[in-house]
């Protein structure tokens, strides 16, 4: 008999991964098993309301972001250090870009990190794959656009 998949589907595997998750201002990563935020650990009340609120940075304060991959985080923590050694500055994590043609707006691209190295005026805009580097067909028609739309490469890393 043929050993069955824990997963029937990619998509399906995705959804069941807990995520990383990062402060969106002072970088720190928190990994699955790591404990929540202090004040998501309260109540079971407050552990469902923070799921819809975002916690927030137990250190700083500010605004936690989910980090959907193992290369995400890693690739995060090599930008911190490349940020706090004044190599890049602007660092942002996962920044919207709206797709608008003819002034209809036909959808959003997320990427994983964008930045400025020292003393240069181009954005780096960065999409962190995994080791097989599999893109979804929706992901590579958006990367497309993007690259028209907005006259920047999108860098793919893969891990």
């Amino acid at each position: 008999m043929p050993r069955q998949a824990p997963f029937r589907s990619r998509f399906e595997g995705l959804r069941a991964a807990k995520p990383h998750m990062a402060c969106g201002s002072c970088f720190m990563i928190l990994a699955p098993g790591d404990p929540a935020p202090a004040e998501a650990q309260r109540s079971l009340i407050a552990r469902a309301t923070a799921v819809l609120r975002r916690p927030s940075c137990a250190s700083c304060g500010g605004r936690m972001v989910a980090i959907g991959s193992k290369a995400e985080a890693y690739r995060l923590a090599e930008l911190r250090l490349l940020l706090t050694a004044g190599k890049i500055e602007g660092l942002r994590l996962q920044p919207r870009f709206p797709l608008v043609i003819n002034h209809r707006r036909i959808g959003t691209y997320r990427a994983d990190f964008a930045y400025k190295r020292e003393r240069s005026l181009v954005e780096v805009v960065e999409d962190v794959k995994g080791a097989d580097g599999w893109m979804t067909p929706i992901a590579k028609m958006k990367i497309a656009v993007f690259e028209a739309l907005y006259d920047k490469e999108v860098a793919i890393i893969r891990r």
